[in-house]
C-alpha cells in the first residue's frame, strides 16, 4: 500500500512548481498530490502521511 504524499510549494517564478511537478512525476501514479501554499487550509496538511515542503531561495541572499 501506497502512503500518501502532500507536496506544498510556493514559487515566485514558477520553477518551484515546475520542480514540484517533477518530483510528482518521479514517484508515479497517484502518490504525490501538489498544493500551493497561497491556497491550502491548515487541515490541509492532516490529509497525509508524509509531507514534502518546497520554497524558492531565489532573492533570499
Amino acid at each position: 500500500m501506497s502512503k500518501a504524499i502532500g507536496l506544498f510549494y510556493g514559487t515566485t517564478t514558477g520553477k518551484t512548481e515546475s520542480v514540484a511537478e517533477m518530483i510528482r512525476d518521479e514517484f508515479g501514479g497517484n502518490i504525490v498530490t501538489l498544493h500551493e501554499i497561497g491556497s491550502v487550509k491548515n487541515d490541509d496538511f492532516a490529509e497525509y502521511e508524509c509531507l514534502i515542503i518546497a520554497c524558492p531561495t531565489w532573492n533570499i541572499g
